[in-house]
C-alpha cells in the first residue's frame, strides 16, 4: 500500500503520540485484513481513517485492498475516486495510478460473457434467387413448390380390427359348434325311454355356451368391424369391407371381407 506523502499530513510534533500509535494501530489491522481476505473489515478501518484524517491516501488503499481480493470493479472505483482527490500527484504517482487502473480494467474485460456463436441452421430454406425473364423486361420470381405430405401407407387399426373380427369369428364358430352338440343330444334324448338326467344337465351346458360364445363373437365382430372402417376412413384409399351371413349345416356363420 502506499505511504501517505509528508505534504499530506500534519506534522508529526504536532501531534500527540496516542494518536500516532493509534493511527499507525489502525493501518496495520486494515493490512492484515485485506492482505487475509477479509477486505469488508480493511475497507471499514480505511474509510474511518480518512474520515479522522481526511489523508487520501485512506482512498488509495482501499483501492489496493480490492484489489488485493479481485474485486476489480470496486477498486477501480476506489483509484478514479483518489485520482480526483489528488489532481496534482507526482509523475511517478501518477504512473503507479495508471497502472492499477489499467490492470483492473484488463481483468473486467476478461471477464465479460462471451457472445455464442450462432451457426446457420440447416434445415432452413436459403432464399431463392430471382430468374429474369429474356422475353420480358421485369424479372419473374422462382417460387418453390409446395411440400406435399408422404401419404401414410399403413394404419393400426384396420390390422386391429380384422384380428378382433378374427376372434369373433373363431366365437361365433365355437358357439355354432356347441350349439350342434346340444342338438345332437336333444335328438338322443327325445325317443321314448331314453331321457337322461345327466345327460339333459350336459346339453343345457351346451346351449348356454353356445349362446355366450355367440354373444362375445358378435360383440367383438362389430368392434372389429367398426376399427376397420375407421382407419380404413383414416387412410382414405379406396378401403371396402363386407360383412354377411354365411348358412351353414345346423346354424349360421358369419363371414368378413375387406382390402386395404
Amino acid at each position: 500500500m502506499m505511504a501517505s506523502p509528508a505534504n499530506a499530513r500534519p506534522a508529526r510534533h504536532t501531534q500527540s503520540r496516542e494518536l500516532q500509535e493509534n493511527r499507525e494501530a489502525l493501518e496495520k489491522a486494515a493490512k492484515k485484513a485485506c492482505i487475509t481476505g477479509d477486505y469488508r473489515k480493511g475497507v471499514d478501518l480505511l474509510a474511518d481513517l480518512y474520515v479522522e484524517s481526511n489523508d487520501p491516501t485512506c482512498v488509495y488503499n482501499q483501492g489496493r485492498c480490492f484489489e488485493q481480493n479481485h474485486l476489480w470493479q470496486d477498486a477501480l472505483d476506489r483509484f478514479r475516486e483518489y485520482g480526483r482527490k489528488v489532481p496534482n500527484m507526482s509523475t511517478r504517482e501518477a504512473e503507479e495510478l495508471t497502472k492499477h487502473v489499467t490492470e483492473c480494467e484488463s481483468h473486467l474485460e476478461a471477464q465479460k460473457p462471451v457472445a455464442p456463436r450462432t451457426e446457420p441452421d440447416p434445415l432452413k430454406a436459403a432464399p431463392v434467387a430471382p430468374v429474369i425473364d429474356k422475353a420480358g423486361p421485369e424479372p419473374a420470381a422462382v417460387l418453390a413448390a409446395p411440400a406435399v405430405p408422404e401419404r401414410r401407407r399403413g394404419s393400426v387399426l384396420p390390422t386391429a380390427g380384422l384380428l378382433v373380427d378374427s376372434l369373433g369369428l373363431a366365437s361365433v364358430a365355437t358357439g355354432i359348434a356347441l350349439n350342434l352338440k346340444s342338438n345332437s343330444i336333444t335328438n338322443q334324448m327325445y325317443p321314448p325311454g331314453h331321457y337322461d338326467s345327466d345327460r339333459d344337465s350336459t346339453r343345457r351346458s351346451y346351449k348356454m355356451w353356445a349362446w355366450v360364445s355367440f354373444g362375445v363373437g358378435t360383440a367383438a365382430i362389430l368392434a372389429g368391424t367398426t376399427m376397420c372402417v375407421l382407419g380404413w376412413k383414416a387412410q382414405d384409399n379406396g378401403s371396402q369391407i363386407s360383412f354377411g351371413p354365411l348358412p351353414i349345416p345346423g346354424g349360421i356363420a358369419a363371414t368378413l371381407q375387406g382390402t386395404y
